[in-house]
């Protein structure tokens, strides 16, 4: 009887892991929601190549970003520029004069990083920026807050509705799933195609 004892410890122990609790797997849905808050937590801990910011100039208030096709960017306001450069203090960008600026071309406007969360003046519905331009709208609120936290609302940029149309509506996000892989190490000129 004391052997019989003895085994089925010995077995019960096995099974468990030497006393450890067994771990029971994780389903689909709890890995994607894993992996979207993982995506989520690199966008919030994101630093911006400092080669970037040598790339930007300032002339009477409005940015520039100089690309390597040549042109020149506008960020066209401060948030979209802070999006890309979370801790940049903007008085230390470099002054530019208006002659150089009329040396290189406009190209267009720098839009939000991919991963930031936009509303506009007249809509209220969170929209999720990923690559190319494209926005989703946040359907599920509770996935919004489970992913950005309580405080999701320090994430959400507000922009001026004539630069809502630089972004496509590609749809809604409602599960986990439906977030994109988003690429949050691509720079300025990788978001505007080079």
């Amino acid at each position: 009887m004391r052997k019989i004892i003895i085994l089925t410890l010995a077995f019960t122990l096995l099974l468990t892991g030497c006393g450890k609790q067994a771990e029971i797997p994780k389903t689909a849905k709890e890995l994607k929601m894993e992996k979207a808050g993982q995506q989520i937590d690199n966008y919030k801990n994101y630093q911006a190549d400092s080669n970037e910011l040598t790339k930007i100039v300032s002339y009477e208030g409005m940015n520039y970003y100089y690309a390597s096709n040549g042109k020149r960017y506008t960020f066209p306001n401060e948030t979209i520029l802070l999006s890309w450069f979370p801790n940049l203090d903007i008085t230390t960008i470099n002054q530019a004069e208006l002659d150089t600026l009329y040396e290189t071309q406009l190209g267009g406007n720098v839009s939000l990083r991919p991963g930031s969360l936009m509303i506009t003046e007249t809509d209220p519905k969170t929209y999720l920026i990923t690559n190319d331009n494209e926005m989703k709208i946040f359907g599920n609120l509770t996935l919004l807050e489970n992913l950005y936290g309580e405080n999701h609302e320090q994430y959400i940029i507000e922009i001026p509705n004539k630069f809502y149309t630089q972004y496509n509506n590609t749809g809604s996000i409602n599960q986990p799933e439906q977030i994109p892989q988003i690429s949050l190490t691509e720079s300025i000129d990788q978001n505007l195609g080079f």
